[in-house]
This record gives C-alpha cells, sequence and structure tokens, in this order.
C-alpha cells in the first residue's frame, strides 16, 4: 500500500541532494583580490585613483580597497591617451582621476615597497563626478 505524499517528498529530497553535489562539485569562481601583480610582467584591471605626487615617482595610482600605491617611473613616457590629458591640463588637475586601469608590473611586487609599473590603459575615467577625458 502507498502512502500519498512520499514519491512527492522523496523526489524533492533527491533534488535537493543532487542540486548539492553539483554546487560542491563545480568551483566557485573567485574574483582576484585587489592589488598591483605579484610578478614582473605580470598585467591585471585595478580600481584606483591616478594622481601626481611630489618626490620620486611622481604619478602614482592608490588601488582602491588596499593600502597599496603603486608608481609609473619617470622614464616611462608612453601613457594612455587619458593620463595625457590629466597630466596636459592647464592648469594641472588637482583632483585625483579614478578609473580602472591596466597595469603591468615591471617589477615584482614586496610588501611595504611601492612597485613600479607600466599603464597599458585606461577605462571608465571620472574626475570630480564627471567622464573624463571630456
Amino acid at each position: 500500500m502507498r502512502m500519498r505524499g512520499t514519491s512527492r517528498a522523496s523526489g524533492l529530497g533527491f533534488a535537493a541532494v543532487l542540486l548539492a553535489a553539483l554546487a560542491a562539485a563545480v568551483p566557485a569562481a573567485r574574483a582576484a583580490p585587489p592589488g598591483p601583480p605579484a610578478k614582473t610582467g605580470d598585467c591585471r584591471w585595478v580600481r584606483g585613483r591616478f594622481a601626481i605626487y611630489n618626490g620620486s615617482g611622481v604619478r602614482r595610482i592608490w588601488i582602491l580597497g588596499t593600502r597599496r600605491m603603486i608608481a609609473i617611473p619617470d622614464q616611462v613616457t608612453a601613457l594612455p591617451k587619458a593620463l595625457e590629458a590629466y597630466q596636459g591640463a592647464s592648469p594641472p588637475e588637482v583632483l585625483p582621476l579614478h578609473a580602472r586601469f591596466r597595469v603591468c608590473a615591471l617589477e615584482d611586487s614586496r610588501p611595504g615597497r611601492m612597485q613600479h609599473v607600466r599603464v597599458e590603459a585606461v577605462e571608465g575615467g571620472m574626475l570630480g563626478g564627471r567622464a573624463f577625458p571630456r
């Protein structure tokens, strides 16, 4: 004799077990932690704030969500258009440029040290709440 509802309950239980097994089998997609590329030659997109500072390595990007500051060496002259426009503004821009930057490491990342990078591209530039370059 068959009881009412048992096939439905066992079917739901089977479905739940199957979903749990599939979820465990598929590795979770993990976003890369914010920060500079780890090794020389590695490239990655970082969200940050570009500004011109005093001292050595005056062109710097503070990577949002971290305490890390990366620098574009003074001898690097090839820059994306957005950074050239920022540097060439008259009068010079005093607000930082918020954007996504494609950076490539020129040296290995070391904790407590500013890493030198090359900027390959800039996306979504915002300056003072407005799109940049204008």
